[in-house]
């Protein structure tokens, strides 16, 4: 019977054999990856900035520390964790200052 000998098993499963090919370089770039992730959660924290919460991490490329208001929407990057804090408290300003002059609604504070 032909056909019978592919890597497909019952119902469209891989078959054991199928299931174990290694493909070169990936093991190693999965590990970096998830050490990369692993690193980035170890540096967030959760700060509160002029009554919104906000996430402050360092990304594991640049280095260079982010902070970021979901609510109302303002990034910062800088070198350090306490400079992207004062980044993100001029941004979260600007982007009040400018949602309320246009006079659009400003967010409601997290706290």
């Amino acid at each position: 019977m032909a056909g019978r000998g592919s890597a497909r098993g019952v119902a469209g499963t891989l078959a054991p054999e199928a299931s174990n090919i290694q493909v070169p370089g990936t093991q190693e770039a999965v590990e970096a990856a998830l050490e990369a992730v692993y690193a980035t959660l170890a540096s967030l924290h959760i700060v509160v900035v002029d009554g919104y919460f906000v996430k402050v991490w360092q990304d594991w490329e640049s280095g260079e520390w982010v902070a970021d208001c979901p609510t109302v929407r303002a990034v910062a990057q800088e070198e350090s964790s306490e400079e992207a804090v004062v980044g993100i408290r001029e941004a979260i300003r600007g982007m009040l200052a400018t949602l309320s002059d246009g006079g659009h609604p400003v967010p409601p504070k997290d706290l």
